[in-house]
């Protein structure tokens, strides 16, 4: 008798672990741990330093989607200088761009497009500081807003400058070829 008890309470606490490994509270527990994908999408964005013509470029390609540059930080960490006809702009911005009192040489902008300087567009949450800029621009056709830092600016741009050329049909400067209604430009 007392062996069938020790059987009997053997077999209580194995189906008390088999019952409590598979009870909803035991599941609940699990389906609460963070999962990796909700800790990728909290990081915050990594500073991109820009310390050459190759840099600029991969710079400006990824510029082209709209959320790339929201909350994103980047650093001119020296002079460089841009070549061809037609250099990579950065259609639209929307972070914070230190120029650190760099240079971006050999500005060229030829293409036939309104809204055009090194940047294309400053969004209203977007920065341009500290950053000097040589070349031309020059689009092609009967284009507009034209600048030598950027085309429109619905930012804020500050202590920048220019030296070179900037031609359009109308809206045209050396700084920004359009400051939009909640652009700000700055020493």
């Amino acid at each position: 008798m007392r062996g069938s008890r020790h059987i009997k309470s053997g077999f209580s606490i194995a189906l008390a672990a088999v019952l409590a490994l598979t009870s909803p509270a035991a599941v609940s527990v699990c389906a609460e741990e963070p999962t990796l994908l909700g800790e990728e999408a909290a990081a915050e964005k990594e500073t991109l330093h820009i310390a050459s013509a190759e840099d600029w470029a991969a710079f400006a390609a990824s510029s082209h989607a709209a959320a790339w540059s929201a909350d994103r930080r980047v650093v001119l960490d020296q002079d460089i200088v841009l070549s061809g006809d037609d250099a990579p702009r950065v259609a639209y911005f929307a972070g914070t761009f230190d120029g650190q009192g760099h240079t971006v040489g050999g500005l060229s902008v030829r293409a036939a497009v309104s809204g055009t300087g090194l940047f294309d567009l400053v969004a209203p949450e977007g920065v341009v500081r500290d950053l000097n800029v040589i070349g031309a621009v020059q689009p092609g056709g009967r284009q507009s807003q034209a600048g030598g830092v950027v085309g429109i600016n619905r930012g804020r741009v500050e202590n920048c400058t220019f030296f070179g050329s900037v031609s359009a049909h109308t809206e045209i400067g050396g700084i920004v070829g359009r400051n939009g209604e909640t652009g700000v430009i700055a020493d």
